[in-house]
């Protein structure tokens, strides 16, 4: 039986297909392992900042984080670039709608999803320069489980997704040397330009490609083409980029930047970045070291490749250590080093497997310290140390740390002293808020499944079964298929924060939902950045507000918001106040202005309030009646006169002080059925104690606005709105002079259909 000839079309998708065989067996490995180390919370205001302008894309189609106002009086940050929180949209966009997952921990996939692209991305950059298809893949998986960035797939900082970028720029580089096709010199300068959206910083590599270009590039007229393209082109894209962060290019501070460079900071910040006890690069990832000693081969091989890789580290660190924050913040290890880790991992094939018998030892025992190092980061939460230590030492980044007779201190050894079960905080392993081990079995397994037939993918590209492209679909699928179940447990299995409430947080977003058919608006006040853990339960269309207690106004923001919501929801953390703060300050200021329907108290320390937003004024009917102590009505105003069981019905009050008084009464509303029963609605002081009755003033007019939640379960009919004023003594009187009216009066009526 003769096999039909394939078209050259065919063949050129087979191939094509192909190779993306390794690509795809290194995604289905590195990520089933990224997935059984996942756990789905952030650690740092810079993560919640992206996710906060992800969140802003999809529900106002904006840049603007309202989330975040609350950081200006705790951790101020600024605006980051958007091209991040551009790239996790689409996972954010489906978690918003698939209800059974959570919002943070399907956007904390990111990291997840590209850490494995960067490893394909070097694979195929290494075979470019003539490694072997075994070693290529080595080094992928050395990139992928021995250096920084395995702990890095369990955050949504940025660092990550430049790491894809550059090497993806260094592939390009690659192949428009070995092709001298203009597309490829294109493409890497596109990367760049992509990877200065990502981090301004970015713009570093620049000079330590252009001249690999100039050495590389024979002709003078493509030289100067690409000097003048690319300078203006990342050029425009840095001050375009800087503009957006800060709103205005200021070329006086670039200026004095660049002029203000100091050598002892880069002598004295560089060793911190490079070799100190608690941010050295070489410490945190020991396996880089070969690298170091494969660079002088690799620069007898490809001189251009080196010249990136070594000029581009140089310019790395001159930056960063000029900055105050050079150490990264509170992460493991040189955060800023993290996306120059693929072109420390390249020169590493140089000398991988090569030398004598002792070398040849010296590289697995580095290579195994280097993946122990990180699976010690990657299972246990590398802050719980930093913690233990900050309380002794205040700021070890630039104190002990710094310290070559420290090393005893280093997190390092000190994520090896927790290292142990009870500090565990992946998904499916942690230790719970009642300090119980909680173990997911189900989840386990499943993770444990997708992990198992990747290895078998994996063996079977390198051994080039025949079966392989069954395999992959099978891999592939199971992928899928564990990365759904890991999602789907994901919210009711979060291990949460310490000292924060998880439970009652998914009660108060499960009471936010049950009304998000439309629309809405939440305003949080909370001093706790981990009661952001909120966010990852919200669902529907809703823009966010987050205030500090110590603000105390400047609220207008949230009157005028992007989308047409008509309900509103307060949420005060009262867990977390200082002494100093009342946090009371926007619940008054929305008392005066928004309609109150409700108000509850949620888990131990919890306030949650529904309010109401008209879409127009209400229509005030003029009248008088008098209670005692000198209280009249002199308006009074309904939204509608026809209801359905579960709206909101907003009422507005006008009341006049006729005389001032030393006592304080609240306003009970109740609707009355036909048959004369009582349905209570939103009783309380008036303004709900923004101004109680003993602070009214004689003459002063007090506009109180709170509204009636209809019950769903309210039988059709006619409904009378009655009120009146009481205190612990009982009920207030109608004045004589109003006649004989009993305590209270009926102000209108309402029907409500069927």
């Amino acid at each position: 039986m003769t096999v039909p000839e394939r078209s050259p079309s065919e063949e050129k998708l087979l191939q094509w297909t192909r190779s993306l065989l390794p690509l795809l067996a290194l995604f289905c490995f590195l990520s089933s392992v990224y997935l059984l180390t996942y756990n789905g919370l952030f650690r740092s205001i810079d993560e919640l900042t992206m996710f906060s302008m992800t969140e802003s894309l999809v529900q106002s189609h904006s840049f603007e984080t309202p989330q975040l106002t609350f950081a200006s009086h705790h951790n101020p940050v600024g605006q980051f670039e958007p091209l991040q929180p551009l790239a996790a949209l689409p996972l954010y966009w489906v978690a918003i709608r698939w209800h059974q997952v959570g919002n943070i921990q399907m956007v904390m996939l990111f990291n997840v999803m590209v850490t494995p692209l960067t490893a394909g991305v070097l694979y195929f950059a290494s075979r470019l320069l003539d490694y072997s298809r075994t070693r290529a893949l080595i080094l992928a998986l050395i990139y992928g489980f021995c250096t920084m960035s395995w702990p890095y797939t369990r955050t949504f900082f940025r660092e990550p997704f430049l790491a894809f970028l550059w090497t993806f720029s260094l592939l390009s580089f690659l192949r428009w040397s070995e092709s001298s096709q203009s597309k490829w010199a294109l493409l890497c300068l596109f990367l760049l330009m992509l990877s200065v959206t990502v981090k301004l910083t970015s713009i570093a590599l620049l000079p330590g490609y252009l001249i690999a270009f100039l050495m590389t590039s024979k002709v003078k007229k493509r030289r100067a083409l690409f000097l003048v393209g690319s300078g203006v082109v990342i050029g425009a894209t840095f001050l375009f980029i800087l503009a957006f962060r800060s709103g205005h290019v200021n070329l006086g501070r670039i200026y004095r930047f660049v002029t203000s460079i100091s050598c002892p900071a880069i002598l004295h910040n560089g060793y911190g970045l490079l070799l100190s006890p608690g941010k050295g690069l070489f410490l945190f990832s020991p396996i880089l070291v070969l690298g170091l000693g494969g660079i002088p081969s690799l620069w007898s091989r490809h001189r251009s490749i080196t010249v990136v890789i070594a000029v581009s580290l140089v310019a790395l660190l001159g930056l960063y250590t000029q900055l105050s924050s050079w150490y990264g913040g509170v992460c493991w290890g040189p955060r800023f080093l993290v996306p120059l880790i693929p072109f420390l991992t390249l020169p590493i094939g140089e000398v991988l497997g090569k030398g004598h018998f002792l070398s040849k030892i010296g590289q697995i025992s580095l290579t195994a310290a280097s993946f122990l190092v990180q699976l010690a980061a990657s299972t246990a939460d590398w802050a719980e140390y930093y913690r233990k230590l900050s309380n002794r030492y205040p700021q070890p980044e630039t104190g002990i740390w710094m310290d070559p007779a420290r090393l005893s201190l280093s997190p390092i050894l000190g994520q090896f002293r927790i290292w142990r079960p009870a500090h565990f905080d992946l998904l499916w392993w942690h230790m719970s808020s009642t300090g119980e081990v909680y173990l997911d079995w189900l989840l386990l397994a499943s993770l444990a499944i997708v992990f198992a037939l990747s290895i078998l993918l994996l063996v079977s590209y390198m051994k080039k079964r025949g079966r392989i492209g069954r395999m992959a679909l099978l891999s592939s699928a199971s992928l899928i298929v564990g990365l759904g179940a890991l999602l789907v447990q994901g919210p009711r299995s979060t291990k949460g924060y310490e000292g924060v409430d998880t439970e009652t947080l998914r009660q108060i977003a499960g009471r936010i939902n049950k009304d998000s058919d439309e629309a809405y608006i939440v305003a949080t006040v909370s001093n706790e950045f981990e009661h952001s853990l909120v966010m990852n339960f919200l669902k529907g269309h809703f823009v966010h507000y987050w205030y500090s207690p110590a603000q105390e106004g400047e609220f207008d923001d949230i009157l005028s918001s992007p989308i047409p919501a008509r309900r509103l929801w307060l949420v005060v953390d009262r867990i977390h106040l200082q002494p100093d703060h009342s946090g009371q300050h926007l619940e008054w200021w929305l008392n005066k202005r928004a309609y109150r329907y409700e108000a509850t108290w949620m888990g131990t320390g919890y306030q949650v309030f529904g309010y109401f937003l008209p879409r127009r004024p209400l229509s005030v009917r003029r009248m008088s009646c008098l209670w005692r102590d000198g209280i009249e009505l002199v308006g009074f105003a309904q939204g509608a006169e026809r209801v359905e069981a579960g709206d909101i019905l907003p009422l507005q009050f006008h009341f006049l002080a006729r005389e001032e008084m030393d006592r304080d009464y609240a306003l009970f509303v109740h609707l009355l059925s036909p048959d004369g029963e009582t349905i209570d609605g939103p009783d309380g002081e008036p303004l709900f104690g923004a101004l109680p009755t003993s602070a009214w003033r004689t003459g002063q007019e007090i506009l109180d606005r709170r509204a009636l939640l209809i019950p769903k379960d309210l039988e059709p009919g006619e409904y009378q709105i009655e009120i009146g004023f009481y205190n612990s003594e009982g009920r207030l009187p109608m004045s004589e002079a109003d006649g004989d009216r009993g305590d209270k009066i009926y102000v209108g009526e309402v029907h409500v259909e069927e």
